[in-house]
């Protein structure tokens, strides 16, 4: 009998985010009899980094500090040998430069780097450094093909180096819609609008507490879920009670499945820089038609007119009338959750993903 493959993942941190849940995934789903992860954290640990260890797999903490060291590096390097290392799988910026650096000096012989956003944010050397360390990556693992097209126009790196594997999330487990309700202080019969995602700029809360406030001249029992955590919370209670609106601020939730049972529909009106949402992916997986800004990989999951509406980013208004259209017609939002549910099973499992993933390695 073959012995398994060392695979190690390598991130900053594994605390409650997209990113760190997938590696979540593939670490808990690879092929034991194959492959033998384990997950390094350069920084910090964090939430996921926790359950990881309780579910079994081995993480590390490495403490590199603030940023890295010519030692730090060699150390990382001694170390992937020392584990005897034959896959390298890097998330995230910080990640994908550190742990590509130190797996190239161990002379690991495969090396992946995972994209999960389009880099907008990066400087002109940051984009140098991506272009360079791509030379030396096996692949350069991209969750949309709109994150692909911006690693190859804006960062240079070759299309052959590239590999498209959407992202894949787990099917939630899910209550009635009563219990769920119920659970969140919520009546029954009246509209929820949800939206999952991290309380930061780039997932345009602002944007959809605008267009609540405008639809609830509508629908003025409409309710606003919103579940995640994030520095703009207080910021956004405030706007959200100076609109008016009733808005239920839920934080983190390790199963989201009771939040999007108690949802009608989900939003996400991100104005920029989404990859592959994972929060969309949930919604279609729970059956939940969506209302989401047409950006980035955004179009790859939601089909307009189909499993959902897209809006332009930025548009309050343009999303006050999608989110209307689905809220105000029962036999339209159960035709788009069931469309969305389809799409789900056949492209966003966390087993599609983990197969593909597995396939790379092989190759």
């Amino acid at each position: 009998m073959s012995v398994p493959a060392p695979v190690v993942y390598i991130v900053e941190d594994l605390r409650t985010g997209g990113l760190e849940r997938v590696v979540q995934t593939l670490a808990t789903t690879l092929d034991r009899t194959r492959f033998a992860p384990e997950v390094w954290c350069l920084a910090r640990g964090g939430e996921i980094a926790d359950a990881l260890a309780t579910a079994g797999t081995r993480v590390e903490i490495l403490d590199m500090g603030p940023r890295p060291s010519p030692r730090f590096l060699v150390a990382l390097a001694r170390r992937l040998r020392r584990v005897g290392a034959r896959i390298v799988h890097c998330h995230g910026y910080t990640a994908c430069t550190v742990g590509r650096t130190s797996a190239t000096l161990a002379r690991t012989p495969r090396v992946f780097a995972h994209i999960h956003t389009l880099g907008s944010w990066l400087t002109p050397r940051q984009r140098f450094i991506e272009r360079a360390l791509s030379a030396f990556s096996t692949k350069v693992v991209c969750v949309s093909e709109a994150v692909r097209e911006f690693v190859v126009e804006c960062e240079g790196i070759p299309r052959r180096k590239t590999e498209v594997i959407c992202n894949g999330v787990p099917a939630p487990c899910l209550p009635d819609q009563a219990s769920a309700r119920r659970s969140l202080g919520i009546s029954g019969g009246i509209p929820v609008l949800g939206c999952v995602a991290s309380l930061t700029p780039h997932k345009g809360h602002a944007i959809l507490i605008e267009s609540v406030r405008l639809v609830r001249e509508r629908m003025p029992d409409l309710v606003l879920l919103l579940v995640g955590d994030g520095p703009l919370r207080h910021e956004l209670e405030h706007r959200a009670r100076d609109a008016g609106i009733q808005a239920v601020f839920a934080g983190r939730m390790e199963n989201v499945g009771w939040a999007l049972a108690a949802m009608d529909a989900v939003a996400l009106l991100s104005p920029e820089r989404e990859g592959l949402s994972l929060a969309l992916i949930e919604a279609l997986s729970a059956s939940k038609p969506v209302i989401a800004s047409r950006v980035g990989g955004t179009p790859e999951v939601i089909e307009d007119g189909v499993s959902g509406f897209l809006c332009e980013p930025g548009d309050a208004s343009g999303a006050t009338r999608c989110i209307a259209r689905v809220l105000e017609d029962p036999a339209r939002r159960r035709a788009m959750g069931e469309a969305g549910r389809q799409t789900f099973l056949k492209r966003f499992t966390a087993e599609a993903m983990t197969a593909q993933i597995e396939r790379l390695y092989e190759q």
